[in-house]
């Protein structure tokens, strides 16, 4: 059985061009050659080109779009390096979806045949959340429709998280009961990981959400989640750090200044670095995808596990 979003993704690819032929006229773009790139889970990705202007236009499917929006805006605040937000329309009035214009960045996410470029990559993943985490954000988790945060607490974010995306059918696959009920107790019923001060997040960052334009030398930020961007800090570090590979970890550690953190923000992102650990795992185990990877994640959360 499909789900709701995959249905509305069908039938907007079915005929994009017409869906996206107001969005054309109203921004100088009629005309334009239109080609689906790859999208998410929630979204659709298309490459809009007219003589030398090119636009990437993300259509929303799961009406979350408004989180990326305020995610781009604040990022250009923090001075971090992200595709310029070119327009956006959150009311449906002209199609009947959310959507949001970009500037196209000529790259793709740098190679793991490259550790060197790996390491670079971390660093600059790295720089950028400090940034990112500097930002102030006067609530938790995502932002609803109406502009208010999804949870008034961290814990709280944490166990919506928990719910949303991790599938138990598919963790006691690979874990035992005991295993994961110790992973809940020190991840999403541990007291100590609440934080008081929610501070920006992209919520999603790993090599795969990030452009390196190959020309410039240059790498860009991209697809920040939809369900988290306010948060601890400690949650996005450690989801930058699950099992990425050593040169991209490496650098990640150089890049955020890692023996800076104090002992609290060490204890949570160890804690966290297990959630995400545990959330990732689920995920491929839950979608029957990459054997090997289901095999690297279980090892390390083991590895996790046995040093609490």
């Amino acid at each position: 059985m499909t789900s709701k979003w995959e249905q509305k993704k069908t039938a907007i690819m079915k005929d994009y061009a017409a869906i996206t032929d107001k969005i054309l006229d109203l921004n100088g773009l009629r005309g334009a050659r239109l080609r689906p790139l790859k999208g998410g889970y929630v979204n659709i990705v298309l490459l809009a080109a007219k003589g030398n202007t090119k636009r990437v236009i993300k259509i929303s499917v799961d009406d979350h779009l408004q989180n990326e929006v305020y995610w781009y805006k604040e990022a250009e605040k923090a001075k971090v390096t992200t595709p310029k937000l070119v327009t956006y329309d959150l009311s449906k009035r002209f199609i009947p979806y959310k959507y949001m214009i970009s500037s196209y960045i000529d790259g793709k996410p740098p190679s793991w045949d490259s550790r060197a470029l790996q390491y670079r990559a971390g660093i600059f993943t790295g720089k950028a959340l400090r940034r990112l985490h500097k930002r102030h954000v006067d609530g938790f988790g995502s932002l609803s429709q109406h502009n208010k945060w999804s949870n008034k607490t961290w814990i709280e974010t944490l166990r919506y998280i928990r719910g949303l995306i991790i599938d138990d059918k598919a963790a006691l696959r690979v874990l035992k009961p005991r295993q994961i009920e110790l992973i809940d107790n020190i991840t999403v019923y541990n007291k100590e990981l609440e934080v008081k001060s929610a501070r920006l997040l992209h919520g999603d960052l790993y090599s795969q959400n990030l452009l390196y334009a190959k020309r410039s030398g240059r790498f860009f930020i991209i697809d920040p989640s939809y369900y988290v961007i306010a948060g601890d800090p400690m949650y996005d570090v450690s989801y930058s750090m699950v099992e990425r590979g050593k040169g991209f970890n490496e650098g990640v550690v150089h890049g955020y200044d890692m023996d800076s953190l104090t002992e609290k923000e060490l204890y949570r992102l160890k804690m966290l670095g297990i959630f995400q650990t545990f959330k990732d795992m689920t995920w491929y185990v839950s979608n029957n995808d990459s054997k090997v990877e289901i095999k690297k994640l279980h090892k390390s959360l083991l590895e996790r596990l046995s040093s609490v």
